[in-house]
């Protein structure tokens, strides 16, 4: 074989190498120190899960029999005061402690883990719900699933944290979205028709009245001597039976009552939240509500970042008549958290636009 015969042959060989795939291989070898240290818990399905009960109630069916707490609303965690978010603890030893209010560091029980060797794990809360779970992001990020029955398939977070938090620890600005569903004010149902008014018994007819006895004939006048005796008077009629008293009219059905069919509006938005370093911020929210097209507001405020790495908020109220500015809403909670790579920082979110709606979603440093 010639020497250029050869190269080419090589050449060959080796391309076809590189063109191979790398055999992929499962991870393994975990244990409950995978899961170590303070997270930052969302419910990701908490929208979803809210649209399904509130259907079920209105079909008249059984609603969710999902017990309160979980990984939101926990009263083990933040005192339970923040939907669908929470913060927990794990010891690297199988417990898992709830984080409590913003300033104290009280840790309280709140439940045990398991990790299995292929990265899956086994939860347990002590308010009850129990939890599947894989291990991702070589342990910054657990996914959750309830395998509860009648827990409507909750899927859930656990975002990797620090376990205190202090302003200049965070940049400046931040990239976030959030979607869900609101329930819309449905069609009122037409009023139910008014039953017929039940028929008046007729009136009993007045008994007969007796007829008047006839009056005895005159004696005949006697010969001038003794007078005739005088005639019997003739008996009294008896009196007519009173008539009965007609029967009561039957009472109208009552009419139907039409019932009202619940509806739903997709809400979501994507936007930019920057913090000025001294307490300021300034919101820039991309959103959609129902049918109507991408609508662009803008709002500011003031924040505070809490021991807990909860990112509180304080909307200002906007100038009334102002074109594009944003309606403060109900509540905007933040949980700060460790980005995947370890150096940057994010955050888990829920969005409430109107009490009652909860809109989960993510925050990531710009």
């Amino acid at each position: 074989m010639k020497t250029s015969e050869r190269t080419l042959v090589t050449a060959g060989v080796l391309l076809f190498g590189l063109g191979v795939a790398t055999p992929a291989f499962a991870i393994n070898g975990c244990t409950n120190q995978n899961i170590m240290g303070t997270y930052n818990a969302q419910i990701t399905s908490a929208a979803f899960t809210s649209v399904l009960s509130t259907v079920s109630a209105s079909a008249g069916a059984t609603g969710s029999t999902a017990l309160p707490g979980g990984f939101g609303s926990n009263a083990a965690s933040l005192a339970g005061s923040t939907p669908a978010l929470s913060r927990f603890y794990f010891d690297g030893n199988g417990s898992i402690l709830g984080v409590s209010s913003a300033s104290s560091g009280v840790l309280t029980p709140a439940g045990a883990y398991s990790v299995a060797g292929n990265c899956t794990a086994a939860i347990t809360l002590n308010t009850g719900q129990h939890y599947n779970a894989v291990v991702v992001s070589g342990g910054n990020q657990v996914l959750v699933l309830q395998s509860d029955a009648g827990s409507n398939g909750v899927t859930g977070m656990l975002q990797r944290s620090n376990n205190s938090c202090v302003a200049p620890q965070y940049p400046t600005s931040f990239g976030f979205s959030f979607y869900g569903a609101a329930v819309a004010t449905g069609a009122t149902g037409s009023t139910g028709t008014t039953g017929s008014t039940g028929s008046t018994g007729s009136t009993g007819s007045t008994g007969v009245t007796g007829s008047t006895g006839s009056t005895g004939s005159t004696g005949i006048t006697g010969s001038t001597g003794t007078t005739g005796s005088t005639g019997t008077t003739g008996s009294t009629g008896s009196t007519g039976m009173t008539g009965s008293t007609g029967t009561t009219g039957s009472s109208g059905t009552t009419g139907t009552t039409a019932t009202a069919t619940p509806s739903f509006s997709a809400s979501s938005g994507i936007g930019t939240l920057s913090l000025d370093g001294a307490g300021n911020f300034m919101i820039v929210e991309y959103s959609v509500n129902g049918s109507v097209g991408s609508q662009a507001f803008s709002g500011s405020g003031t924040y505070s970042v809490n021991n807990n790495c909860s990112l509180s908020l304080t909307f200002a109220t906007p100038v009334p008549g102002s074109s594009g500015a944003l309606t403060p809403p109900a509540a905007f909670a933040t949980l700060l958290g460790i980005g995947s790579n370890n150096s940057s920082y994010s955050g888990l979110i829920t969005v409430q636009p109107t009490s009652g709606v909860i809109l989960p979603g993510v925050m990531i440093g710009q």
